[in-house]
C-alpha cells in the first residue's frame, strides 16, 4: 500500500534521534491511526521519514530508518485525533531510563493502567515506550512528549511509583 496517495493519511513532523545524528522529517500517518505511536509500534521494522534534515548538513531527502536503532522520536505537531480516545485508569510512575546509546539518562513519567506494574509496561508488546514531562539528565532537554525504542533500553529505574 503506497501510504504517500492515502488521501485520509496525515503527515506529522518529527524529530528522530539515530545513530548519534538528529534528524528532522515527515512520517506518514495512514488513515486508521491516530498518532506517530501507532506508527512506531505496528510491527513493521522499518520507518520512513521523508524530507529529512539533519542541523549539520543540507536536506537528506528520505530515510528508511530501522525502528530498533532509533533512541527516541519526537512528534513536533501532531494533530489531535477526530475520535477521543478511550480513557484507561491508572496513574503515572516517574522513572529514569538509561539508553544504550552514549549511556543517555532521560527521566519523565509513564502511564500504568490499573491493575498493571510497571514492569507489565515495559514488557507488553510495544516497540516504544511512550514517555510524558521528559528531561533528558544533564541538559537543558525537555520534551512533553517522547517515544523511546525498547531495544535502545538498557534500564528503568522506578523512582516514584503509581500513586495508591
Amino acid at each position: 500500500m503506497d501510504l504517500s496517495t492515502d488521501s485520509a493519511a496525515k503527515r506529522v513532523r518529527v524529530r528522530v534521534n539515530f545513530s548519534g545524528k538528529r534528524y528532522v522529517g515527515v512520517v506518514t500517518v495512514p488513515d486508521g491511526i491516530t498518532r506517530v505511536s501507532d506508527v512506531l509500534n505496528d510491527g513493521r521494522h522499518f520507518l520512513h521519514l521523508e524530507e529529512a534534515q539533519t542541523m549539520e548538513g543540507p536536506p537528506a531527502g528520505g530515510l528508511v530508518l530501522n525502528k530498533d536503532a532509533i533512541t527516541f522520536i519526537q512528534a513536533l505537531e501532531e494533530p489531535v485525533p477526530t475520535i477521543p480516545a478511550l480513557r484507561r485508569r491508572g496513574g503515572f510512575a516517574v522513572v529514569e531510563v538509561i539508553m544504550r546509546h552514549l549511556e543517555m539518562e532521560i527521566r519523565g513519567k509513564i502511564f500504568v493502567p490499573e491493575g498493571a506494574t510497571a514492569a507489565e509496561v515495559l514488557n507488553d508488546e510495544r516497540d516504544f515506550l511512550s514517555l510524558s514531562d521528559v528531561h533528558v539528565v544533564g541538559t537543558r532537554e525537555r520534551f512533553p512528549f517522547l517515544a523511546i525504542s525498547k531495544p535502545q533500553v538498557v534500564a528503568v529505574e522506578i523512582l516514584e511509583p503509581v500513586p495508591a
